[in-house]
C-alpha cells in the first residue's frame, strides 16, 4: 500500500527534478509530508483494502471518502537542499489507493472506481452516485470526475442520420419560416451528450443551420407532435397545437414527390388534372348548370370526361381555380406565375402555360 504509493510518488519526484533543476536527488534524501498536518499519518490502514470482497471494498471507499484528510496535498522535498532542490505535492496515499482498488456501489451495481476514473460516460450511474455525496467537489476534483449537474453549452450528437430540410419534412411549416430559417436542416439522432461523452437530458440543440433531434420511442401520432413542438422550441416559435397539426396533415417531401409522380405518368393533360384533384372536387368546382346541361337525356360524364370540361371552361386558369384541392400536392402559395408555380406546373407533367 503505501511502500508502493512512496516508490511511485519518488520516481515523479525525482523526473521533475531533473527537468527543472538538471539533477536527481538520492532517494534517503527525501522527505514526505502531508502539507495541512505536518505529519506522515492519514487515513489508514490502507493496505487492507486490497484483500476485501467487492462489496467490502465499497463500503470502506465510502467510509475514505467522507474523510476531510483523505483529499488533502502530500509534499515531497529534500531534507538538506530545501533551497535547491523543489517541493512537490502529490495526491494523498488515500486517493491513490482508491485509484487503485476503491469501489462504488451505485445500488444497481459495484463498479470499480478506476473504471469510472478510465470511462466516465460509461458509467453515469457511478456519476451520479458522486453527485450526491458529501464530498462531490472534492471527490470530483481528486478524481478528474466531470460533474454531470454542471451547466455544459457543448453538445453532441451520437448516430446521427442524414440531414433533412426543415421544408422537406414539414412542407406546411415553409410558409411561417423566415428567408434563413429555410435553409435549416433537421438531424435526427440516437443520443445527445455533453462535450465529455455525458448522457443529456435535451431532446433536441441547434448546431449551425442543423436543429438535431433525439429519436424517441413514444408513438407515432405523440412522437410526430413531440418532434414538430421542439421544433417549434429550437425556431422560437409560440407554440401553437392547432397550426401543428395542421401542418402534420400534409405529407412529407417524399410522399409529395411520388403523389406528384403518379400526377405525371398519367397519359394525358385531362387524366393528369383528375388524378391531382379528383372527380368530386373537379365537379364542385364547376357551374351546375353547365353540368346539368352536359349531363342532359340521362347522358353521364365519365370522370375523364369531367376533367375535359374543366380544362376547357378555365383553360390555364384550371390549377388556380382548384388549387384548394392541390394542398396534398404542396403548391406555391403565390400563383402570380413565379418560377415556383412554372416548376410544380412542370413537376405534374401538365403544359407550363
Amino acid at each position: 500500500g503505501y511502500h508502493s504509493y512512496f516508490d511511485d510518488c519518488i520516481g515523479e519526484y525525482q523526473t521533475y527534478c531533473r527537468s527543472e533543476v538538471g539533477s536527481t536527488p538520492q532517494t534517503y534524501s527525501l522527505d514526505f509530508w502531508d502539507r495541512v498536518n505536518g505529519s506522515k499519518g492519514g487515513t489508514g490502514p490502507l493496505e487492507v483494502l486490497r484483500h476485501l470482497s467487492d462489496e467490502g471494498k465499497a463500503r470502506y471507499t465510502e467510509v475514505v471518502l467522507r474523510l476531510g484528510t483523505t483529499y488533502e496535498k502530500w509534499v515531497m522535498y529534500h531534507e538538506t537542499r530545501r533551497g535547491f532542490y523543489p517541493k512537490k505535492e502529490f495526491d494523498s496515499p488515500m486517493v491513490w489507493m482508491l485509484r487503485q482498488y476503491g469501489m462504488i456501489n451505485t445500488s444497481q451495481r459495484i463498479v470499480a472506481l478506476r473504471d469510472v476514473i478510465e470511462s466516465p460516460y460509461e458509467h453515469q450511474d457511478a456519476l451520479r452516485w458522486v453527485d450526491e455525496h458529501a464530498n462531490a467537489d472534492k471527490i470530483r476534483e481528486a478524481f478528474g470526475l466531470p460533474d454531470p449537474s454542471a451547466e455544459d453549452g457543448e453538445l453532441e450528437a451520437i448516430g446521427e442520420e442524414d440531414p433533412i430540410p426543415l421544408t422537406d419534412e414539414w412542407p406546411g411549416l415553409e410558409k411561417y419560416l423566415s428567408s434563413e430559417q429555410k435553409k435549416m436542416r433537421l438531424v435526427r439522432c440516437e443520443k445527445i451528450v455533453t462535450s465529455v461523452g455525458l448522457d443529456s437530458n435535451m431532446l433536441f440543440f441547434v448546431r449551425g443551420i442543423d436543429i438535431c433531434l433525439l429519436n424517441d420511442d413514444v408513438s407515432d401520432d405523440i412522437s410526430d407532435l413531440l418532434e414538430l413542438a421542439c421544433v417549434y422550441h429550437a425556431l422560437e416559435f409560440e407554440i401553437d397545437i392547432d397550426q401543428m397539426k395542421s401542418i402534420l396533415e400534409l405529407p412529407t417531401r417524399a410522399e409529395i414527390l411520388d403523389l406528384r409522380e403518379e400526377v405525371r405518368s398519367q397519359s394525358s393533360d385531362a387524366e393528369r388534372l383528375l388524378k391531382a384533384v379528383g372527380e368530386y372536387e373537379l365537379k364542385r368546382g364547376l357551374p351546375q348548370p353547365l353540368l346539368d346541361y352536359m349531363e342532359r337525356d340521362g347522358n353521364t360524364l365519365s370522370d375523364v370526361e369531367v376533367a375535359k370540361l374543366a380544362i376547357s371552361t378555365y383553360h390555364t386558369g384550371v390549377l388556380k381555380q382548384y388549387k384548394h384541392a392541390l394542398r396534398r400536392l404542396a403548391p406555391p402559395q403565390q400563383w402570380a406565375g413565379g418560377h415556383r408555380i412554372v416548376e410544380f406546373v412542370k413537376s405534374l407533367g401538365l403544359p407550363v402555360e
